[in-house]
């Protein structure tokens, strides 16, 4: 059964582009600033922290949707949804993954280095991928949940390009482990 949720304030806002007028939703501002609050972190972090902060996300992704299975065991009956049980599984997972990630990060980046220039700009790509990531992971999220079929996420102007940057990330890691 879906319910209605509804919300005290308008979930979309008219904004005029080039002349027409488009509808964008709250979904779209939390799509945008998550790439655009993404893409300005790397640009201040540099490129080699942003290369092993993706390879810290990915393998925490893979892992987490990988290995989730083995941590929802530990829930048992503790739990009634099953669906909550798979998400605190990898929420547990990604977030333990994250930290190691951090920390070899952190030694990495300081016994490496790097010039400015590249750095800088080798870390805006990074980040940008980053937020590409994350706006896949809000997507995967939404589709699992009841929010996905209100006005919130159905009315959003990026929904479609989202869930193309959600499919490519599906096809790109689940399809190909499970090969």
């Amino acid at each position: 059964m879906i319910y209605h949720i509804p919300f005290p304030f308008s979930v979309t806002f008219p904004v005029f582009i080039f002349g027409s007028e488009e509808v964008i939703s709250i979904l779209d501002f939390i799509l945008i600033g998550t790439v655009s609050i993404s893409t300005l972190y790397g640009f201040f972090r540099g490129f080699l922290s942003e290369l092993f902060s993706l390879l810290s996300w990915l393998i925490a992704l893979w892992a987490a949707f990988s290995f989730d299975e083995n941590i929802v065991v530990i829930f048992g009956s503790f739990m009634a949804s099953e669906t909550f049980k798979i998400w605190l599984a990898r929420a547990l997972i990604l977030a333990v993954m994250l930290f190691i990630g951090a920390l070899v990060s952190k030694k990495a980046t300081k016994t490496i280095g790097w010039s400015f220039a590249g750095n800088l700009l080798g870390g805006i790509a990074f980040g940008f991928l980053r937020g590409l990531i994350f706006v896949a992971i809000i997507i995967f999220m939404l589709e699992d949940s009841s929010l996905y079929g209100e006005p919130l996420v159905q009315n959003a102007f990026f929904l479609e390009e989202a869930e193309k940057i959600s499919d490519f990330f599906y096809n790109f890691f689940l399809e190909h482990y499970n090969q």
